[in-house]
């Protein structure tokens, strides 16, 4: 009787550890590198950073002279380690030497949860100031994330609220699709996207633990009435 319910402790363990611990299958990681990169289908337009793997990158800028692709580069974030994202970081102003007029920059990618996990909270920090060598500015940062085409969460940050997160019921994947909005002279030099996450059992390891607890319950239920 001893023996059996050794066995079925260890099998009950060892479904706790598979789902506890049940890590990504990675791609090659992400590197510090520009946006143009990841845009040109090259190493890093799929990549992952930790348990996260990043894809589908969209960029676009109006008008003209806000920065390029090829001038915005993109930072792998590792701190903390249980919110694994990017930083975009470029010159996204409009300072003293061009006209105070309004620009635009959309940027828009697909993260997804490593295996046994999901997607449960995002957040985004921005760096920049309002002077940009002139009459000051102002910016902003519209975030939308979606899975499957549902919106599930929305961000919004600005040169008055500069960190802001929300959390949602966990995801497997979601495309970001952000909006940063720059009026006047104003100096925007960095924007920081993290996302943390949720270790989520797999079914396989749910099964084998269910059937463990079942069986070690009847052998209880026999040895008490023996």
């Amino acid at each position: 009787m001893r023996a059996k319910s050794a066995v079925l402790g260890i099998a009950a363990a060892a479904a706790l550890s598979s789902a506890a611990f049940s890590g990504p299958a990675l791609a090659a990681a992400c590197t510090t590198a520009p946006l143009s990169t990841y845009l040109s289908g090259g190493r890093n337009a799929t990549c992952t950073v930790l348990d996260k793997t990043f894809s589908d990158f969209i960029y676009a800028s109006t008008p003209l002279n806000t920065p390029t692709a090829a001038l915005v580069n993109v930072i792998p974030v590792t701190s903390p380690t249980n919110e694994p994202g990017l930083t975009f970081q470029g010159n996204f102003s409009r300072s003293a030497s061009v006209a105070p007029t309004t620009g635009d920059i959309d940027i828009s990618f697909h993260v997804a949860a490593g295996a046994g996990f999901k997607i449960t909270d995002a957040g985004v920090t921005l760096v920049g100031t309002t002077t940009g060598g002139g009459t000051a500015g102002s910016f902003s940062d519209t975030e939308l994330l979606r899975n499957d085409g549902m919106e599930i969460a929305s961000l919004n940050t600005s040169n008055t609220n500069l960190v802001a997160s929300t959390t949602f019921a966990g995801v497997t994947s979601a495309t970001v699709d952000e909006d940063i909005l720059l009026i006047g002279y104003e100096d925007l030099s960095q924007i920081t996207k993290q996302f943390s996450e949720n270790t989520v059992p797999e079914p396989a390891s749910m099964a084998l633990l269910g059937v463990g607890l079942g069986v070690l319950g009847l052998v209880r239920r026999r040895k008490r009435g023996s």
